[in-house]
């Protein structure tokens, strides 16, 4: 699943050409499933999903299944 909302405008990763920053939402064996500007669209996504999924704050490569995601601090 990828999300095609033009509204889900997300910012480039600057240590990371092509890909960009959002939130993710991952299927329990960490595997992408979407990812969203705001963390309240992710958790509203991964709840509707069901109680395994989780979301992660992390970068993207649009188009592909990749990702990156990390602990922000």
């Amino acid at each position: 699943m990828q999300n095609q909302n033009p509204e889900n405008k997300l910012p480039a990763d600057p240590h990371n050409p092509g890909w960009v920053l959002g939130w993710i939402v991952l299927k329990p064996d960490l595997v992408f499933v979407d990812i969203f500007a705001s963390e309240d669209k992710a958790q509203a996504c991964a709840v509707g999903l069901g109680s395994d999924y989780t979301v992660r704050y992390g970068s993207h490569k649009p188009g592909t299944d990749e990702f990156v995601y990390h602990d922000r601090v």
